[in-house]
């Protein structure tokens, strides 16, 4: 049995997270990700652990404003969120509904499935009934069964042509990366790019199974290449799935 109670606090909200948030993710290497946006940190590590014993890698965030911003960096396979989630002052998306309605209608990520875990579970299923969406979210309600979490994430991430390919590419020079960019659809891979060696090995360690696949420059000024193969042979940092080109 699982169960929630509120708790408040006088301390500030937390503040939504920048680009450097995406070294949250966790889980098991090669699943697909999964974005959880829930303000109550127990619960919170309660629907990660269970994503990860499922073989679901995981990001997360407490807030509606933070997980946009994960949405559009990160492109996940699933976002499973709250529908009443704490903000901080000025928050333009401010619930767990705002964020829902923002990916829905945002050609660069309504195809994303969304899932509201939740207490609220009359008034999501009247809003759904009521609003019309591109992609209409799933919903289910709190407290919930790990194999009914895991059972609907299952079904969501199906019902998605194929999942992204997540691809760190290690580049200096931008015409080349505009050309990998060109030529690899956005519907199939979703890549981040790093200007040198330095910066790629500090996302390879901060995201161990962030990635699926290293497109590296062998001949980086600084940090090349073969120095980045060189630590990931010594430390077996991210050694699964890397390639590597010239």
């Amino acid at each position: 049995m699982y169960f929630t109670l509120p708790a408040w606090s006088d301390q500030a909200t937390e503040a939504a997270p920048d680009e450097d948030a995406a070294d949250k993710i966790d889980g098991p290497s090669g699943g697909a990700l999964v974005l959880v946006v829930e303000d109550d940190p127990v619960f919170r590590k309660f629907v990660t652990a269970v994503l990860h014993q499922h073989g679901y890698r995981t990001v997360e965030v407490p807030s509606a404003e933070g997980g946009w911003v994960l949405v559009r960096r990160l492109r996940p396979a699933v976002v499973v969120l709250d529908y009443a989630l704490s903000c901080g002052e000025g928050a333009e998306i401010r619930t767990g509904w705002d964020l829902a309605q923002r990916i829905t209608t945002d050609a660069g990520t309504r195809h994303i499935p969304v899932l509201f875990v939740t207490g609220f579970e009359g008034e999501v299923r009247d809003r759904l009934r009521n609003t019309a969406f591109a992609r209409k979210p799933e919903h289910l309600v709190k407290p919930i069964e790990p194999s009914a979490l895991t059972a609907k994430v299952d079904e969501m991430v199906a019902g998605v042509s194929g999942r992204q390919a997540r691809i760190l590419m290690a580049e200096d020079d931008p015409a080349v990366t505009a050309f990998v960019r060109k030529v690899l659809p956005e519907n199939r891979y979703h890549m981040e790019v790093v200007a040198n060696g330095e910066q790629c090995l500090h996302v390879l360690r901060t995201q161990p199974n962030g990635f699926d696949l290293l497109l590296l420059d062998l001949m980086m000024p600084g940090v090349s290449g073969c120095d980045v193969l060189r630590d990931m042979t010594l430390t077996g940092t991210a050694a699964q799935g890397a390639g590597a080109g010239a």
